[in-house]
């Protein structure tokens, strides 16, 4: 959604003044610059003014947010609700003397909404559509661990919890009719619970399989992907379950280095009609993904993949001639693909030597499955070296997360322009959203 119109200036101002007079004040700090209300208006944020001396805040009369002064160094913004579809937008300048420093708010419209997950959530999905939020609640009482599964309707933040367990689940899925897939993390078994039933019901393992592990759904819950390990043959085998019965997909027995597969393959995801589905080589994470029930194909095709050779040196400098591979990688997160499967989100892996030792440069790309394109950026933003393929939308928008320090900094690259945004320049300009930084990324883009 494009931002719309442009917020009028009456001449009228509202002022807040505190502190004395102070004719050579020229500072001001404050403690947040901008910030997103809901719908509703229920937020209410506190701004810490510091300045050298006096101060005031500006802004137009009949807005659509309030101000209050707590105290001398506090003001409290809040919002009044809107109906309106549209984003509402605004700003309070806080002067002393010859400077100046500019508050930016903002307000979704009915039609973008966000929620708080429940705190303590170790993980959570969203559902194709975006309709639900589906997670395991965790707590420990008396020393022993609790687990409660729970589906959140995104748009009330309604919470419908399912029996609590002292199992140690975790969340795989959610769709869009309100089926919350979990896995028991200790014997690699997956199980589901509807919307109004409480009863968890198991995914049915093919024969002779003795673990299965469900990962993304499409939008009515139809279509399940994920893997299942079958001891007779001791790989993991690709699993999709078509009305909940399981069919073992087709998959490769070699590395792209030509050697048998020794662990298997594993599916993740899938796009939200369950058209479209992605997974990786276990053995090293090499990207794969099946069309229309087809055989499966590598991400970029034969052609992505660049074999070379690369030589090191140990200690007496013996020389070691290693065979490697080039190629875009996936890894276990479900929501690497747009809806309609057009794009899938992967990460190129370039092979090479430092300091005398094989090291690896990964950068984000966006497969296209219609054409088979490969986009690598590699020129990524300035100060990163490294970056991650997250999740794609239908329009072509790569969201790429760079690492920094413990944490990721996000942008988006669009395939149709080559710019790459930050992640708050995006939000901003595309949804009105004003992220108070840039320490985060796109986990998915909704239908």
């Amino acid at each position: 959604m494009k931002n719309i119109g442009k917020i009028l200036t009456i001449c009228a101002l509202l002022v807040f003044a505190a502190g004395c007079s102070d004719e050579k004040a020229d500072y001001i700090k404050l403690s947040i610059t901008s910030f997103t209300f809901g719908p509703e208006g229920q937020e209410q944020y506190t701004v810490k003014v510091e300045a050298r001396g006096s101060w005031g805040a500006e802004y137009s009369a009949g807005s659509w947010f309030t101000l209050e002064q707590e105290d001398a160094q506090t003001l409290l913004i809040g919002a009044t609700p809107t109906r309106s579809s549209a984003m509402r937008h605004g700003q309070i300048t806080i002067k002393s003397g010859n400077a100046e420093e500019v508050i930016q708010l903002s307000q979704l419209g009915t039609n973008v909404v966000f929620t708080i997950l429940e705190q303590h959530s170790q993980d959570f999905v969203i559902s194709p559509a975006g309709t639900y939020i589906g997670a395991v609640k965790v707590w420990m009482e008396e020393g022993d661990y609790f687990y409660t599964p729970y589906i959140m309707e995104a748009e009330t933040g309604q919470i419908t919890e399912f029996p609590t367990t002292t199992v140690m689940y975790d969340v795989a899925s959610v769709t869009d009719n309100g089926i919350l897939a979990i896995i028991d993390l200790e014997h690699g078994q997956a199980a589901y619970h509807i919307l109004g039933d409480e009863t968890l019901y198991a995914f049915k393992m093919p024969d002779p399989f003795s673990t299965v592990i469900v990962g993304g759904a499409n939008t009515d819950g139809s279509i399940f992907v994920g893997y299942g390990r079958n001891p007779e043959e001791g790989l993991y085998f690709p699993i999709k379950w078509v009305d909940f019965e399981p069919v073992v997909m087709d998959m490769p027995m070699y590395t792209t280095l030509g050697a048998a597969v020794g662990t298997g393959t594993m599916a993740r995801g899938c796009s939200a009609d369950g058209s479209v589905i992605y997974g990786h080589i276990a053995d090293d994470n090499t990207a794969i993904y099946w069309k229309d029930s087809e055989d499966w194909q590598y991400a970029g095709g034969e052609e992505a993949l660049n074999h070379h050779e690369l030589i090191t040196e140990i200690y007496d400098r013996t020389q070691i001639i290693h065979q490697v591979v080039d190629q875009p990688i996936l890894t276990a997160e479900t929501t690497n693909m747009s809806s309609s499967g057009k794009y899938l989100a992967t990460t190129y892996v370039v092979n090479i030597v430092q300091n005398r030792d094989l090291a690896t440069l990964r950068y984000p790309a966006i497969l296209d499955t219609e054409s088979g394109e490969l986009t690598i950026i590699y020129n990524l933003p300035a100060g990163f070296s490294s970056g991650w393929g997250r999740t794609a939308s239908d329009h072509g928008h790569l969201c790429l997360a760079c690492p920094y320090g413990t944490s990721w900094v996000g942008y988006v690259y669009d395939t149709q322009t080559g710019v790459t945004r930050t992640i708050t320049d995006y939000l901003s300009q595309e949804f009105g959203f004003m992220l108070q930084q840039e320490e985060a990324f796109i986990v998915l883009f909704v239908c």
